[in-house]
């Protein structure tokens, strides 16, 4: 029997069904392939997001958390001492917006750290000595029990109490110093040689002046400022007795990247409700310190990776908080985005707030006596 091969037809025939089946098994995967990818910057967008807010609720509760905004002279119970002036000028708390950015910039201080004080050993000439030893934070342990009480773990060796210092202190350039009797001082801080300004009658702040300071528990205070950055919501440090507001990039660090919106709010009792929608303005900004009870926040991020919509319009570009959610890129790419909302009440709101006279405004950024 004679054999017969494929004609020319048939072998076309049948490369064109293989090559549909190959085309439609690679757009199948790719298509997989692609919504995982998808899914896994989605996660990605969301947890970072998600991480920024608990870092903004967390901070933004403790404004003012060791270190008083009092005037100085206007309290018995703190004073501020800093080259021996009647007068001192530092940041307290500033929030402002760019309408034309759609971003807010944050200024406050606050003791940031977790640790229960570095105990004073020594003090000579604004020249402080540490015990070589730290009471960790219960979060940062584990823990066991004594009886019907947690056991706390203590860092006495030298090299892990240097580290621990070296965190807290590294871009502190205040300190607050309180003794058990609540006497306190807030004065300058130099981390490299532990030294604070010698104030000229220790007496006045309500500490011996035989031994100042022995026993007592040194905190760290920080001036942190929170704003955007060509997309990047940035996390600085910078020195609360400099009233020109000046960071160094090295003490800046990213939050997060390809931030849309980034607006803050004052909470007020007389304003306590927040719309992500609402625009700040000066009339909204402009609240006496005393009346701030808390700060509300609106993040919107963009995930340039994950394509929503083939193109669009600019026109849309105020998407996030308001009625067209819709972010688009220079080429007209349509790109998912994601938000996060938050409020932080402010957990120690010092008792010389309300002594603070209503000429100290939310948007005023020094004060002074």
């Amino acid at each position: 029997m004679k054999k017969r091969g494929f004609t020319l037809i048939e072998l076309i025939v049948a490369v064109f069904i293989t090559s549909i089946v190959v085309i439609a098994a690679y757009s199948l995967m790719t298509g997989s392939t692609q919504g995982f990818q998808d899914q896994n910057d989605r996660r990605i967008l969301d947890a970072n997001l998600r991480n920024a807010e608990l870092i903004l609720q967390r901070d933004f509760s403790r404004v003012g958390y060791h270190a008083p905004f009092d005037k100085v002279g206007t309290s018995t119970r703190v004073k501020t001492c800093v080259s021996g002036s009647t007068s001192v000028q530092f940041n307290a708390l500033y929030v402002d917006y760019d309408a034309n950015t759609k971003a807010a910039s944050v200024n406050f201080i606050a003791d940031l750290t977790d640790y229960d004080g570095f105990i004073v050993k020594t003090y000579t000439d604004g020249v402080i000595g540490f015990e070589q030893a730290m009471q960790l934070p219960l979060a940062a342990v584990n823990f066991g029990t004594q009886g019907d009480e947690p056991a706390r773990e203590f860092i006495t060796n030298e090299n892990d109490f240097n580290a621990i210092y070296d965190r807290a202190f590294k871009h502190a350039y205040a300190a607050y110093i309180t003794s058990p009797e609540n006497k306190g001082i807030f004065t300058t801080w130099d981390f490299t040689n532990k030294t604070i300004e010698p104030c000229s009658s220790l007496a006045d702040y309500g500490f011996s002046a035989t031994e100042p300071f022995i026993g007592d528990s040194v905190f760290p205070v920080l001036m942190v400022n929170y704003h955007v950055d060509d997309g990047n919501l940035l996390r600085c440090y910078g020195d609360p007795f400099d009233n020109q507001t000046r960071y160094n990039s090295d003490t800046c660090e990213i939050l997060l990247r390809n931030v849309k919106r980034f607006k803050v709010f004052p909470i007020t009792a007389a304003n306590p409700i927040v719309k992500c929608e609402d625009t700040p303005t000066s009339t909204i900004l402009s609240v006496a310190l005393k009346d701030v009870i808390g700060l509300a926040f609106c993040l919107a991020v963009a995930s340039e990776n994950i394509a929503s919509t083939p193109n669009g319009t600019n026109s849309n570009e105020e998407g996030p908080f308001l009625s067209s959610p819709v972010w688009y890129d220079s080429n007209n790419k349509g790109h998912a985005f994601g938000t996060a909302y938050g409020t932080a009440m402010i957990k120690n709101r010092n008792a010389e707030w309300t002594s603070l006279d209503n000429d100290i405004k939310l948007n005023t950024k020094t004060f002074s006596d």
